[in-house]
């Protein structure tokens, strides 16, 4: 497997991965965000945004609840996600939300995950 060469002004990594003389995946991007919260309106437009740029994109601290990771699916209709929820909903929080993480791919890719 060939190492991704990263972007540092955008936060996205390239590269070609091979498995024996198969390519699984050539010229892919993966981009990062650490979102600090998902409500905003800005915020989705952003992360849309990003989507553009890339093939495969992880996003961390959305705080959203288990009950709310379906509010990730309209960001974007061009892309498919796994994600978990930071805390366990079943009780009442004080103080803000927290952790969360969510993992998108475009929806034309074959890819299967187990959460």
């Amino acid at each position: 497997m060939e190492a991704a060469a990263i972007d540092t002004d955008h936060r996205f990594a390239s590269g070609h991965a091979c498995y024996g003389n198969v390519n699984i995946l050539s010229c892919f991007r993966i981009g990062s965000y650490n979102c600090r919260g998902h409500s905003s309106r800005f915020k989705k437009d952003y992360i849309a945004d990003l989507l553009n740029d890339c093939d495969i994109f992880c996003l961390q601290e959305h705080w959203l609840s288990s009950k709310q990771l379906s509010d990730l699916s309209c960001i974007h209709d061009g892309f498919v996600y796994a994600a978990v929820s930071g805390f366990d909903d079943s009780e009442v929080l004080a103080g803000r939300p927290y952790g969360g993480c969510a993992i998108f791919w475009r929806a034309n890719v074959n890819m299967h995950s187990d959460i």
